[in-house]
C-alpha cells in the first residue's frame, strides 16, 4: 500500500470545495460553546464600529451646527461608553479564543499522535522523519495561530463590512454605491489569486519539511560525515535546501503581502470618490456635511476591515496549506487492521480449521501458507510455505537481500503478506490484537534503539507487567535470573543514564539491554535479526546465556550470515530467490550461497 504523503494539492478538487471542507473539519476541534461566546463578543465589538460614524455625523448636524454644547457633551459621553464596551468585548473574545485555540491544538496533536501510532512501518519507511516532525510541529502551530488570532478578526471584519454596506445603502444609496465601487475589483483579484496563494504556501511548507528532514538526517549520521570528511558536502547540501526554502518562503510571503497595498490603494480611491461626489451632493442639497463626514468615516471603517482581511487572507492560505498537510496524515488508514474471525474470508477459516483439526501438529507455533510479498513492484517472496514448531531453534540463512529480514517482519506482523496466510497458534495472525502479538513475539534487531533515560527504564520499555516496578525490584529479579553479571558492564548498574540514541554506550551494551528487555517478556517466539553480528565473543557468550535461560517451549528464529551461529539450530531454512528451502547441513548452505552469488 502506498503511504507516501503528497507534496502538492489535489488540483481535481476545487479551491472553494477545499476551503469549505477544511473549515468544517477544523471546526470539529473547536469548543462550540466557547466559540459561540467569542463570536457574540465579536459581533458586539463590531457593532460599535458600524454605528459610531452615523452617530458622529448626526452629532455634527444636530449639536455642532446648532452650537448645542450640552447635547454635544452627552454625545461624547455616549461615544466613550460605546468605545469602552467595544474594547472590553474585544479583550474577552481574544482571551476566550486564545484558550479555545490551545484546546483545539491539543486535540489535533493528540489525533495526529494516535494516527501515527496506528500506521504501519511502511508509512515511516516511505516518509522522512523531518517532514513528519514539520507537519506535527510547524503546521499545527500555524493552525493554532490562525484559530487564536485570525479567525475571529476575519469574522469580525466580515460582519463589519456587511453591516456598513447595508447601513450606507439605507442612508444614501448613491453615495453608498460610490463607496463600494472598489470592492468589485478587489473581489475579482482575490478570487484570481487565492489558488495561486494556496499552492505557493503549500510549496513553502513542503520545502520547510524537506529542510527539517535533511537537517535531521545529516545530524543523525554526522559521525559518517566526519569519518569520510564530507563536511563540505554537508554544508553544500544544507545550503541548497536552505536556499530553496528561502526562495519559496520569499515568494509565498510576497504573494501573502500583496493584498495589503492593493486594498490600501482601493480604500484611498474610494475615500477620494466619496469626498468628490459628496461635495456635489451637498451643493445640490441632497445630503448634509455631517452625513458626508459620516460617509468618509464609513469609508475608513469599511476599508480598514478589508485591509485586515487582506493581511489575514495570507494567514488563511498558510493555514489551508498546513491543514492539507495534516489532513494527509489523518486521512490514512492502516492496512494492518485486526480482523474479526467471524468475518474472515471463507478460505482463511477453512485453512485455520484445517490446522487445528490435525493437518498440522499441535506443536505448530507459526505457519506460513502460500505467502507472497512485495515492496511495491519489487517481488521478494513467492508462494513460500513452512512451519515453526514450539521449542525448536531455526536458522534463516541466505544472501543479502534474499528476504530473511522480510520474513522476520512478516512473523512479527510489521507487514502483511501480499498473498497467502500466516497462522499464529492456529489462527490467522491478522485476528490477533497488537498487544497479544507484542507480548508473545520478541524481536532483537542488529542495531537496537535506546531511549533517553536509565538502563532500567530501557529494560522495562514496552512491558506492561513492569510498568510500575521499582528499580530495586528489577535488580533483584535480574539477580534471581542470574543476569547480575551483566549489570557490571554499566558504570552505575541499571541506574546508568543513557543519552539520546544511546550515544554514550557501546553497541555491545545496547545489545545487552535489548536482550534483557526481550527476555523479561518471556516471548513464545524469539526472533534474532543479525543480533550478534557486531559484538565481541565474550558479549555474544553472555547473550547466548540469556537466550538459554528462556523457557524450553520458546521457539527461536536466528537470522545470520555467519555459519557458526547456526550450529545449534534444529532446522536450517535457506532464503533466496523468493523461495524458502529446508537445508540439511552447512555444506549445502555453502553450495546454495555460491549458486545465489553466481546468479
Amino acid at each position: 500500500m502506498d503511504y507516501q504523503l503528497r507534496k502538492e494539492i489535489n488540483k481535481d478538487e476545487g479551491y472553494m470545495t477545499r476551503l469549505i471542507s477544511s473549515a468544517k473539519e477544523l471546526g470539529s476541534y473547536l469548543d462550540k460553546r466557547q466559540f459561540t461566546y467569542a463570536l457574540l463578543l465579536v459581533i458586539l465589538s463590531s457593532s460599535g464600529a458600524i454605528i459610531t460614524p452615523y452617530i458622529l455625523g448626526k452629532g455634527i448636524d444636530t449639536f455642532i451646527a446648532k452650537g448645542d454644547m450640552n447635547g454635544l457633551s452627552y454625545l461624547v459621553i455616549f461615544l466613550v461608553a460605546l468605545y469602552l464596551i467595544s474594547n472590553t468585548a474585544t479583550y474577552f473574545q481574544q482571551s476566550i479564543m486564545g484558550k479555545t485555540a490551545q484546546v483545539a491544538l491539543y486535540k489535533l496533536r493528540s489525533d495526529i499522535f494516535d494516527k501515527l501510532q496506528s500506521l504501519p512501518i511502511a508509512f515511516f519507511t516511505q516518509n522522512k522523519t523531518g517532514d513528519l516532525m514539520s507537519r506535527v510541529n510547524n503546521d499545527t502551530d500555524k493552525l493554532s495561530q490562525f484559530l487564536s488570532e485570525s479567525i475571529l478578526r476575519f469574522v469580525g471584519g466580515a460582519f463589519t463590512l456587511l453591516g456598513i454596506g447595508i447601513f450606507i445603502l439605507i442612508l444614501n444609496w448613491k453615495l453608498g454605491l460610490v463607496l463600494l465601487s472598489s470592492t468589485v475589483f478587489l473581489l475579482l483579484l482575490t478570487r484570481f489569486l487565492s489558488p495561486v496563494l494556496e499552492r505557493a504556501n503549500r510549496r513553502s511548507s513542503t520545502s520547510l519539511g524537506e529542510f527539517t528532514a535533511g537537517v535531521s538526517e545529516q545530524l543523525t549520521n554526522f559521525k559518517a560525515v566526519i569519518v569520510y570528511d564530507r563536511r563540505n558536502f554537508f554544508e553544500d547540501f544544507l545550503s541548497k535546501l536552505n536556499k530553496d526554502t528561502y526562495n519559496k518562503y520569499l515568494f509565498s510571503d510576497f504573494l501573502n503581502q500583496l493584498f495589503t497595498p492593493l486594498y490600501d490603494f482601493a480604500g484611498y480611491i474610494a475615500q477620494t470618490a466619496v469626498l468628490i461626489y459628496g461635495i456635489v451632493l451637498i451643493s445640490e442639497g441632497e445630503i448634509t456635511i455631517g452625513l458626508l463626514i459620516a460617509f468618509l468615516t464609513f469609508a475608513i471603517r469599511f476599508y480598514d476591515p478589508l485591509r485586515w482581511i487582506a493581511s489575514i487572507f495570507g494567514n488563511i492560505q498558510v493555514s489551508l496549506a498546513s491543514w492539507g498537510r495534516i489532513r494527509d496524515i489523518l486521512s490514512l488508514e492502516s492496512n494492518l487492521f485486526v480482523l474479526d474471525g467471524s468475518k474472515m474470508p471463507e478460505g482463511h477459516l477453512s485453512r485455520s480449521s484445517k490446522h487445528l483439526a490435525g493437518d498440522h501438529s499441535v506443536q505448530d507455533l507459526l505457519i506460513f501458507e502460500d505467502v507472497d510479498f512485495s515492496y511495491g513492484e519489487n517481488n521478494v517472496l513467492n508462494d513460500i510455505s513452512f512451519t515453526l514448531e514450539k521449542g525448536k531453534t531455526y536458522a534463516l540463512v541466505g544472501p543479502t537481500g534474499g528476504g530473511k529480514s522480510t520474513i522476520a517482519s512478516l512473523m512479527s506482523r510489521l507487514y502483511d503478506p501480499t498473498e497467502g496466510s500466516i497462522f499464529f497458534k492456529g489462527v490467522d495472525i491478522r485476528t490477533v490484537n497488537r498487544g497479544e502479538l507484542s507480548s508473545s513475539i520478541g524481536v532483537i534487531l542488529q542495531e537496537p534503539y535506546m531511549f533517553s533515560g536509565t538502563v532500567a527504564e530501557n529494560m522495562k520499555y514496552g512491558n506492561p507487567l513492569f510498568k510500575d516496578i521499582l528499580d530495586s525490584d528489577l535488580e533483584k529479579m535480574l539477580n534471581e535470573k542470574k543476569m547480575s553479571t551483566l549489570l557490571g558492564r554499566f558504570p552505575n548498574g541499571i541506574s546508568t543514564i543513557i543519552e539520546s540514541g544511546g550515544e554514550n554506550i557501546s553497541l555491545g551494551q545496547k545489545q545487552l539491554i535489548s536482550f534483557v528487555r526481550t527476555v523479561l517478556r518471556e516471548p513464545e517466539l524469539l526472533i534474532l535479526d543479525e543480533a550478534t553480528a557486531n559484538i565481541d565473543t565474550v558479549t555474544e557468550s553472555a547473550l547466548q546465556d540469556l537466550i538459554d535461560s528462556l523457557a524450553p517451549h520458546t521457539t527461536k528464529v536466528i537470522i545470520a550470515h555467519r555459519l557458526n551461529t547456526i550450529k545449534k539450530a534444529d532446522e536450517i531454512l535457506f532464503v533466496g530467490g523468493g523461495e524458502v528451502k529446508r537445508v540439511s547441513d552447512e555444506k549445502e548452505v555453502l553450495e546454495l550461497l555460491k549458486g545465489a552469488l553466481k546468479s
